[in-house]
């Protein structure tokens, strides 16, 4: 027989609810789901075989709303290979407690934390990263193309079932050959990459860099399309579902033309769907955290910025329930 305090049975039970709800809400996908409501009912959930591409200018998120994506994956019990070939891995592991503890990313880089700021990054490490879910990948010799797909076919080995995330395109090379334009080379990589999806039959995430000729651009018109892809026109021909990132408030646009407030909101812009529809699609991004929320998030994340102290009665004692066995909703 277990014992918890009560604030830790309590955040279980939420848990738990928000599973249920999200398992309701998922009921109609075919693919692995994102976690984020609004794209899931869009593109219906990531498919095997699929190649997705997530590109915005510098600034913008990629790096976190794929890292959150991950992590929802990796709550489903879905294993998740990730690489990244840009941040080193202490650096994404610190932006991943900064969104999961609601911490901002500078105090725990400086390591200004009080104890139970302290306390709440212990408690989330042995969540984070739960034994056979979650495999970071960030040595730089594993930025050539056939290092990489070694390791895929490895991790497929291992899991039947997984995501693999890559960050980011513009940092992996090809030496199987000699190119006389890096376009030419990115465009190898990506159909190479587009196979590595299909051989392994799971979905592979990437991101990609977008030209900076969008930073002068005005008004709408700095909305990320096609023609913005970074060294390739092959991501826009071979990839599955290709998304762009854009948050009007990096502009200083703070209102939409019906006069809504874009402060603190994200548009994940699906431009391609080979499989089903395109739309636009609007998450919560909470800047302190660089965290991507789902837009009507409320109870569960507000929960999270409570300080996670061991309740008390009122003659001193620890405030604790005995905590049967519970059945595990996935």
């Amino acid at each position: 027989m277990e014992y918890l305090s009560t604030i830790e049975l309590v955040k279980d039970v939420l848990k738990t609810i928000e599973r249920k709800r999200d398992k309701e809400i998922h009921s109609g996908l075919v693919g692995v789901p994102s976690g984020f409501i609004s794209l899931d009912n869009l593109v219906l959930g990531w498919k095997k075989s699929d190649l997705i591409v997530f590109a915005a200018p510098p600034s913008m998120g990629k790096t976190s709303l794929i890292l959150q994506i991950a992590r929802n994956i990796i709550e489903n019990e879905i294993p998740v290979l990730f690489f990244t070939l840009e941040t080193s891995a202490n650096q994404l592991v610190m932006k991943l407690l900064s969104m999961e503890c609601e911490l901002p990313l500078n105090k725990i880089q400086m390591g200004k934390l009080n104890d139970d700021e302290r306390s709440v990054i212990t408690k989330k490490c042995v969540e984070l990263f739960p034994e056979d879910y979650f495999y970071l990948n960030f040595e730089d010799r594993y930025r050539d193309l056939k290092d990489i797909i070694g390791v895929c076919q490895s991790f497929k080995k291992k899991n039947r079932n997984g995501v693999i995330f890559m960050d980011n395109l513009q940092q992996i090379i090809n030496t199987s050959k000699i190119y006389s334009t890096r376009d030419h080379e990115i465009g190898d990589i990506v159909r190479e990459l587009k196979s590595l999806a299909k051989e392994l039959d799971m979905p592979i995430i990437i991101t990609s860099q977008m030209n900076r000729g969008i930073e002068y651009r005005s008004g709408n018109e700095r909305r990320p399309t096609f023609v913005d892809l970074k060294d390739s026109g092959e991501i826009e021909n071979v990839s599955d579902i290709v998304c762009f990132i854009h948050r009007p408030e990096c502009y200083k646009i703070y209102e939409d033309a019906n006069g809504n407030s874009l402060r603190g909101i994200a548009e994940v812009i699906v431009a391609k769907n080979r499989s089903g529809a395109v739309g636009d699609v609007r998450l919560r991004f909470i800047c302190e955290y660089a965290k991507f929320a789902n837009l009507n998030e409320g109870s569960a994340l507000e929960f999270n910025k409570l300080n996670y102290k061991e309740m008390t009665t009122t003659t001193g004692q620890k405030g604790v329930l005995i905590y049967g066995d519970e059945e595990e909703f996935i």
